[in-house]
C-alpha cells in the first residue's frame, strides 16, 4: 500500500473513532450560547479543510496517526472557548474545555500537552511557522491555522466575519475596512503553503476573491455601505435577537422584497454553500 493509501486508511479509522464523539461534545459546549459563526458546523468545516490540505499535498504533509489524531481533536476544540468569551482570549477557554473533556472522559492522548497548546494558540497567527517544520507542534499549528482561515472565505466567510464583528461591537460602517486586510493575510498564509499552480490553491483563491470583492463593493460607495448596513441590521435582528438558523436567515433575506441586489445575490450563494456542506 502507498504512503497515501496507508494514511487514508488511518484517517478513516480515526474519523470513525472520533467524529460522532467530537460533534456531540462541540454541541454541548455551545448548548447555552447561540453563535452560528463559530458553532459545531464551523469546527466540522475546519476539519474538512484540514483533511483537504493533507490529502491534496501528497507526501509533503502526511502525518503520523498520532499527529492526525491531535489535529482532529484540535479542529473540534479550537473555537469552543467562543462559547464563553467571543473575544481574543477565547483560545485559553478552548484549551480549558479540551482539557476538561480529556479528564472527564478518561481520554489518554500521548502528546496531550501539544494538543492543548495548539488549541490555546490557534489564533496567534502573526508568529505562524511553516507547516513543513519538523517540530510536531509547529506542523500541526500551521495546518490548523490555514484550515481555520479557509472558513473565512466564500459566502459563508462573509456571514461569519460580519456576525462576529457585530458581536465584538464594531460599527457596521467600519466592518468591511477592518475585514479586508485580515482577509488578505489569511490567503497569504495559504499561498506560503502551496505552489502557485496547486489546484487547491486555485480553488480557494476563487473563494477568497469572492469574499474580497463583496467587502470591497460594500465599502467603495455610500450605496455599498447602505447595502451592507441592511445586512448587519438583519443579522442583528434575525440571528442575534430572534436566533434563526443561518439557512432560515438566508431564505428570509432572499424573500424579503426590500433586500438590495448585492445582498440578495450573496444570500443565494450562502444558502447554496450551507446546503452543500
Amino acid at each position: 500500500m502507498s504512503d497515501q493509501g496507508s494514511f487514508l486508511q488511518t484517517l478513516n479509522l480515526l474519523e470513525n473513532k472520533w467524529l460522532d464523539i467530537l460533534k456531540k461534545e462541540c454541541l454541548r459546549c455551545f448548548s447555552n450560547n447561540f453563535l452560528p459563526s463559530h458553532d459545531c458546523s464551523h469546527h466540522a468545516r475546519v476539519w474538512n479543510y484540514a483533511r483537504q490540505i493533507i490529502l491534496s499535498a501528497g507526501n509533503r504533509y502526511l502525518l503520523s496517526a498520532e499527529e492526525t489524531e491531535i489535529l482532529l481533536l484540535a479542529c473540534f476544540f479550537h473555537d469552543t472557548g467562543m462559547s464563553i468569551d467571543p473575544g481574543p482570549r477565547h483560545g485559553q477557554f478552548s484549551r480549558n474545555l479540551c482539557s476538561d473533556f480529556l479528564q472527564r472522559t478518561g481520554t489518554v492522548i500521548p502528546e496531550a500537552d501539544i494538543l492543548l497548546s495548539i488549541v490555546a494558540e490557534h489564533d496567534q497567527k502573526d508568529t505562524m511557522e511553516a507547516a513543513g517544520e519538523k517540530d510536531m507542534k509547529s506542523r500541526l499549528l500551521a495546518l490548523l491555522h490555514v484550515a481555520d482561515d479557509l472558513d473565512a472565505f466564500g459566502a459563508t466567510g462573509i456571514y461569519r466575519y460580519t456576525e462576529i464583528y457585530l458581536i465584538r461591537g464594531i460599527p457596521s460602517r467600519n466592518i468591511p475596512g477592518n475585514i479586508l486586510p485580515n482577509l488578505e493575510s489569511r490567503f497569504n498564509r495559504m499561498r506560503e503553503m502551496f505552489p502557485a499552480d496547486s489546484d487547491l490553491l486555485q480553488t480557494h483563491f476563487k473563494r477568497f476573491s469572492y469574499t474580497r470583492q463583496f467587502f470591497s463593493d460594500c465599502m467603495s460607495t455610500p450605496a455599498g455601505l447602505t447595502d451592507f448596513a441592511f445586512l448587519t441590521e438583519k443579522i442583528a435582528a434575525l440571528i442575534l435577537e430572534q436566533k434563526h438558523t443561518p439557512i432560515t436567515f438566508a431564505q428570509k433575506i432572499i424573500q424579503h422584497p426590500g433586500t438590495p441586489f448585492l445582498i440578495r445575490q450573496w444570500a443565494r450563494d450562502f444558502e447554496k454553500e450551507l446546503g452543500a456542506f
